[in-house]
């Protein structure tokens, strides 16, 4: 008859071995092994060096640029490179979109850069194509930028024509990988003899370890100014947020007439997520405009944008935007513009964090004889502080571009850049021994307590048959 120390004994070494295999299981899993002639095509994709490949040659394409209506967008760079590798170490593939194409005459926006990158840094890029310059003053609005390892710019939107509103801009492309920056937003265009400003374009996100976010494009000029678009939001250790664009100055009022426009707000700032994480900075508010006639009264000024939140060990939120300025009253009595708010701070959460201090509010513009002088805009509130320090980390910067031939997936006039590739052409050994990656160590070290485990298990069940005798 078995006894119940045996049974219990039993139980500890399945029990033992179930909790191995458990931490085998909870391991990240490896990414498919790197092959020769495999093409990427535009967004992230990744692969395991093969044991004992020391260098890999690739060949990289950027997006295209998009076209407007009267300009064909240009191409991206291609490029062909060897690089340096490691055995088992995992390889990403950031593959640039092309650029979108503006409308009406706006600029077409850019397209995104490709890249390989490992953990820490960007291994080859590709720069981009470059979007369609606009044409006339047609107030068409930009094109977006294309993704990529380096976002495109969104392209700017063109001034209005016979008291049209001007474009708005294009949004930047958003980001991705180590060291990646989003691109900026486009700024908006003028309205004309009255026409209302065009939006600046939000800027594009950024996601990984020293990720920029793209800033907001500036709103235009016009009876109203356009505002300013919001920074792009960054995600990683030590990423930097985009700022927000400032809004756009307050013209005159439509009509060929009367008091000056109101002008637009600042955009918000990014925010940000990461140890040492900074958010960006809110927009400045639009300076309102002066009248067409002497008894009108003048514009009032734009709020400032909010600073952006910020997330993290040491992360330091972005301040909130200055209002912008009212605009003076008409010298026959007319009354000043109010100033703009200031933009609230941005607020921050984690140890050691540093919360946005508040924007500062516009000045009153001042009144004509016998008018009465706008008042001064309020301050913004500054940020909610976390527990903690007020020390917010610095950013760090992309890998710069690597000059190389161009392709030819610029977009045609009217229409959008196509998109990037990246291929593997080539891997070679080396002839020295590799040293084995921090994945490869653990799972040697896993084999062998489980090597030793089974010894261990092996030798009490022959003391305890051996008692038994």
């Amino acid at each position: 008859m078995r006894s119940r120390k045996g049974r219990a004994l039993r139980c500890r070494q399945v029990a033992s071995a179930v909790g191995l295999l458990s931490g085998i299981a909870a391991l990240p899993a490896l990414a498919a092994p790197c092959v020769v002639g495999t093409e990427f095509t535009p967004g992230a994709s990744d692969c395991t060096v093969p044991a004992g490949i020391t260098s890999m040659q690739v060949e990289l394409l950027g997006g295209g640029g998009g076209g407007s209506d009267t300009s064909a967008g240009s191409p991206g760079d291609r490029v062909t490179q060897t690089i340096a590798v490691i055995p088992g170490s995992t390889l990403y593939f950031i593959v640039g979109a092309g650029g979108g194409n503006g409308g009406s005459g706006g600029s077409g926006g850019a397209g995104g850069s490709s890249a390989v990158t490992d953990d820490t840094h960007a291994l080859a890029t590709a720069n981009s194509g470059a979007g369609g310059a606009g044409s006339g003053a047609s107030g068409g609005n930009g094109g977006d930028g294309g993704r990529g390892y380096l976002g495109g710019h969104g392209g700017d939107g063109t001034s209005g024509s016979a008291g049209g509103n001007g474009g708005n801009g294009g949004t930047g492309g958003n980001a991705m990988g180590v060291g990646s920056s989003g691109g900026l937003g486009g700024d908006g265009g003028s309205g004309d003899a009255g026409g209302i400003g065009g939006n600046g374009g939000a800027g594009g996100s950024a996601n990984g370890a020293y990720a920029t976010g793209g800033a907001g494009g500036s709103g235009g000029t016009g009876s109203t100014g356009g505002n300013g678009g919001a920074g792009g939001s960054a995600t990683g250790l030590e990423a930097s947020a985009g700022n927000g664009g400032a809004g756009g100055s307050g013209g005159f009022l439509a009509g060929g007439g009367g008091g000056g426009g109101n002008g637009g707000h600042g955009g918000a700032g990014g925010s940000a997520s990461g140890d040492n994480a900074s958010s960006g900075a809110g927009g400045a508010g639009g300076a309102g405009g002066l009248p067409s006639t002497p008894g009108d009264n003048g514009g009032n000024g734009g709020a400032g944008g909010s600073g952006g939140t910020a997330a993290g060990t040491g992360a330091l939120a972005g301040p909130g935007g200055n209002g912008g300025a009212g605009g003076n009253g008409g010298v026959l009595a007319g009354n000043g513009g109010a100033g703009g708010n200031g933009g609230a701070g941005g607020n921050a959460s984690g140890i050691d964090a540093s919360s946005g201090q508040g924007g500062t509010g516009g000045a009153g513009g001042m009144g004509g004889p016998g008018g009465t002088t706008g008042p001064s805009g309020t301050n913004g509130a500054d940020g909610t502080p976390p527990v903690g320090g007020s020390s917010g980390g610095a950013s760090g910067g992309g890998t710069p571009g690597i000059p190389g031939g161009s392709g030819t997936n610029g977009g045609p006039v009217g229409g959008p850049g196509d998109g990037g590739s990246i291929q593997i052409l080539a891997m070679h050994a080396g002839g020295a021994a590799s040293i084995p990656t921090l994945s490869q160590w653990g799972q040697g070290m896993l084999a062998g307590l489980l090597a030793l485990a089974g010894w261990a298990a092996l030798r009490r069940k022959r003391g305890h048959d051996a008692s038994r005798r």
